[in-house]
């Protein structure tokens, strides 16, 4: 095939070092989903480059694919940022936010599988994160994990069991194996019994912007029975656990302080 030069904006999301003073990185792009770039030379001191390509940086690529191997990463032609959310970068607690964010699509997204609905949803909670208060950024990470599910096909009907298809007139349950949402009789042992907020959140967040979780207070009670939910809900579908269930007590903390 001939070689071909691609314009692609979007989102990079992990950067490892690759050889003498290169980069290989992964970015969300509106255009083809999850991709390997490389950029050669960028982890030079001087290089051009070096600034441009940094983690988290929401920018617009100039790509060359030579098509000759299979699985070749894009390579790095021209880039402009777009944006480089600061604010994200020189905040602890919102770089871990970050972090929590660019995982699932990292770890639970395959290559070049065009969304642009996940890239908006991603581009948002970055300008989001970059201006929410502090003690909302968990509101936001929660949300957004939400939505992601729903973006990515996963979209809970709260009224019926997903086991049995029977009507949820009583308590919600999620589980690690059989799923989410379940009623009394599908339950198991280890499965989790949400609240009514709970319940409802999850509900609503589904059919929410993101911006909204500016808005959104509960009781720390509340949000961890979510938390919990979404970890068991996440194990379920996809059956691996994320790193960024351990940072969510660190940021439970400053929720409504």
């Amino acid at each position: 095939m001939k070689s071909r030069y691609y314009k692609a904006e979007g989102i990079i999301i992990k950067s490892i070092k690759f050889g003498e003073g290169h980069k290989i990185l992964t970015a969300y792009t509106k255009e083809f989903g999850r991709i390997e770039v490389t950029a050669f030379g960028s982890q030079k001191p001087k290089s051009k480059l070096a600034n441009k390509t940094q983690l988290f940086n929401y920018v617009r690529f100039l790509l060359y694919h030579s098509h000759t191997k299979e699985n070749e990463p894009f390579a790095v032609k021209e880039i402009e940022v777009l944006n480089y959310f600061d604010k994200i970068k020189e905040d602890y607690s919102r770089y871990i936010a970050a972090s929590c964010i660019v995982e699932p699509v990292v770890k639970l997204i395959g290559r070049e599988q065009q969304d642009v609905g996940i890239f908006k949803l991603i581009l948002k909670s970055f300008y989001v994160l970059d201006v929410i208060e502090e003690r909302k950024i968990i509101y936001l990470l929660i949300m957004y994990l939400v939505k992601l599910l729903s973006s990515m096909g996963y979209r809970f009907n709260l009224d019926l069991c997903a086991v049995c298809n029977s009507y949820l007139e009583g308590e919600i349950y999620a589980d690690s194996f059989r799923g989410f949402p379940l009623c009394g009789r599908c339950k198991t042992a280890n499965s989790l019994k949400l609240s009514n907020g709970a319940a409802k959140f999850i509900s609503w967040a589904q059919n929410e912007e993101v911006f909204k979780s500016s808005k959104v207070t509960m009781e720390l009670e509340t949000l961890s029975n979510i938390k919990t939910a979404l970890q068991k809900v996440y194990e379920f579908i996809f059956n691996k656990s994320l790193d960024g269930w351990k940072y969510f007590d660190n940021l439970e903390t400053t929720a409504n302080r």
